[in-house]
């Protein structure tokens, strides 16, 4: 019996369209690129701008799994040409009414920020399990 592995990369039409990340209840795919060239929003531009789109970005759970195998993702995504993701993102998780986190995938952590503050980058992500 094959066994599944965690990370592996993801194609569309034989194009690469990013790392899937398949673990428990989590089925993913973090896209290649960061969403509009990369172009920094605050979190309430981001949120509104993804659902416009008909896109999302990662929750708590999913964060987690993309910090614990974050050096398999960037190597993953830079092999197939695509961006590492060692910038600053914008998560969909609110802490509060003014707060939510962001990763900072230069060292892997989570931090909290004010929604109204200039934001940060954001990479979509494609759920699997609801697709």
């Amino acid at each position: 019996m094959e066994k599944n592995k965690i990370i592996s990369p993801y194609f569309e039409n034989g194009v690469f369209a990013g790392v899937r990340v398949t673990l428990g209840d989590e089925d993913f795919v973090i896209a290649p690129k960061d969403y509009r060239n990369g172009k920094e929003m605050t979190w309430p531009e981001a949120m509104d701008a993804l659902k416009a789109d008909n896109l999302s970005t990662w929750n708590y759970r999913q964060i987690c799994l993309t910090m614990a195998y974050r050096k398999e993702i960037n190597d993953m995504l830079i092999i197939n040409g695509g961006a590492d993701l060692r910038r600053d993102y914008l998560i969909c998780e609110e802490v509060g009414d003014y707060c939510a986190l962001y990763y900072d995938g230069f060292y892997g952590f989570l931090y909290w920020f004010r929604k109204s503050e200039d934001g940060s980058s954001i990479r979509p992500i494609k759920n699997l399990k609801n697709a």
